[in-house]
């Protein structure tokens, strides 16, 4: 995913409009929740990211081919049945409560 960002970061001489910079946040954040390059080949997924940025795609069209891939972007309450910490819904969800200003959980030993 990485890869896929850094791209896009040079494929624009690394600046982005603050739309820019929030549609690739949320392509982000759903990719990695929905598990985007844990679908199939990794190289493969990485290679349709990449071509669609060679070709002059943005955002908007890297969020299509995510939809495309996985159906609904939103997260509806049963995707998070029978997970536990370790899924990359919850790694999700505590960036964006983190970034919304949630404080960080402390724990007790």
């Amino acid at each position: 995913m990485l890869i896929a960002v850094a791209y896009y970061g040079h494929k624009r001489d690394y600046e982005l409009s603050p739309e820019e910079s929030e549609s690739l946040r949320c392509w982000v954040l759903v990719a990695n929740a929905k598990g985007r390059y844990s679908r199939g080949s990794s190289e493969t997924i990485l290679d349709q990211d990449i071509a669609t940025l060679r070709d002059g795609g943005g955002t908007k069209e890297m969020i299509d081919r995510l939809r495309q891939q996985v159906g609904r972007l939103d997260i509806s309450p049963d995707e998070l049945d029978g997970r536990n910490q370790r899924s990359a819904l919850f790694k999700t969800m505590f960036l964006v409560f983190r970034a919304g200003g949630a404080p960080a959980a402390r724990q007790t030993i």
